[in-house]
């Protein structure tokens, strides 16, 4: 595998020429729910595992961030 074909790290800085813009926006989708962002990002190889943020989706009792290669949710409790 030759360079152009390395992942690149993870990094929330984006510092990839042509890339930060992107980056910024993907993960600019996690700060809608702070539990979603923070389960999200703890774990370090997130970008092998999960990918970037591709799309939220907010609902009555659940929140949902979808990933490149995989989704996270976050359940609430409805009051009655």
């Amino acid at each position: 595998m030759g360079v152009e074909g390395a992942r690149p790290k993870c990094s929330l800085a984006g510092s990839r020429p042509g890339v930060s813009g992107a980056w910024t926006r993907h993960l600019a989708l996690l700060d809608r729910d702070p539990v979603l962002k923070a389960a999200y990002l703890a774990e370090p190889a997130w970008l092998d595992l999960y990918g970037l943020p591709m799309g939220y989706g907010d609902y009555p009792n659940l929140s949902v961030v979808r990933g490149q290669r995989a989704a996270h949710r976050s359940t609430r409790t409805l009051a009655s």
